[in-house]
């Protein structure tokens, strides 16, 4: 109520202005040479504030210390919790500490087991290669035996060779030749083989081919090729079937053209 009264003061309502400049006032003060009448008028308006904050302390002071009290017993739990912020902080370095060195340790024996798999699995497929290089030779050499056979290792040393990097080391540069030479001939004898099975009507020659063609991954291939061949030889058959009948029909004496006609069809049969 009282600093109702001051503010509504005209003499006091500079106080009140916002923003307050202490400095200007004073200085204002000075220049105009303000009497002590001017000067006792402020210091009762101090008194005044005095006793009405006074007086507005004394009418909430239940209010006051409750807030009084519940900001201590804040900060009492806020020093709590800082406390245990620290001490699990303190917790989280030591147990970081702890777990550093084995999870490197981990890593490092992670490490090395990937390099003794890759070391293992590259060790296993040379063996392989190896293995598969002599069972050609053996199957192949002097005289090729076992097609069907060679043809799925001749397969599955392309197969090793094509996963596996082998380059480099001498063992695996030492079969390559070996291994080609050897599809080589897989390869030749299974064309070979169809081709005069085909020719002569032999169908163990023609299911053996086939049955090493599809071991090498590449009957559509070669079979293809096969049956375009043959087709050919039909075509160029019945052209010079065709040739033969005409020459002979345009001929004196057409009719032995005509027998000697049926004769070749009988042949290409």
């Amino acid at each position: 109520r009282g600093s109702s009264s001051l503010r509504d003061d005209g003499e006091f309502a500079q106080f009140f202005a916002e923003p307050f400049d202490a400095t200007l006032l004073s200085s204002t003060l000075i220049e105009a040479d303000a009497d002590a009448s001017y000067l006792a008028r402020l210091n009762g308006g101090i008194a005044r504030l005095e006793r009405d904050a006074g007086a507005e302390v004394s009418a909430n002071t239940n209010e006051l210390v409750e807030h009084i009290e519940s900001v201590l017993e804040l900060e009492s739990k806020l020093a709590v919790a800082r406390e245990r912020a620290e001490l699990v902080a303190r917790s989280a370095h030591r147990v970081q500490a702890s777990l550093t060195a084995p999870c490197d340790r981990l890593r490092g024996h992670a490490a090395e087991l990937r390099r003794l798999y890759d070391a293992c699995s590259l060790l296993r497929d040379l063996h392989r290669l190896l293995y598969l290089s002599r069972r050609l030779r053996e199957l192949l050499e002097p005289e090729p035996t076992d097609m069907a056979m060679a043809a799925e290792y001749v397969h599955e040393a392309r197969v090793i060779l094509a996963n596996s990097d082998l380059s480099g080391i001498d063992a695996a540069d030492a079969e390559l030749p070996r291994l080609q030479r050897a599809e080589g001939v897989v390869v030749a004898r299974a064309v070979e083989t169809l081709a005069h099975g085909m020719e002569v009507g032999n169908h163990a020659d023609i299911g053996m081919a086939l049955q090493t063609l599809v071991n090498l991954h590449r009957l559509r291939e070669y079979v293809r090729a096969a049956v375009r061949s043959q087709c050919d030889k039909a075509t160029a058959a019945v052209a010079s079937l065709s040739l033969a009948g005409v020459s002979s029909c345009s001929s004196p004496g057409g009719g032995g053209g005509v027998a000697a006609a049926a004769g070749a069809s009988s042949n290409v049969q």
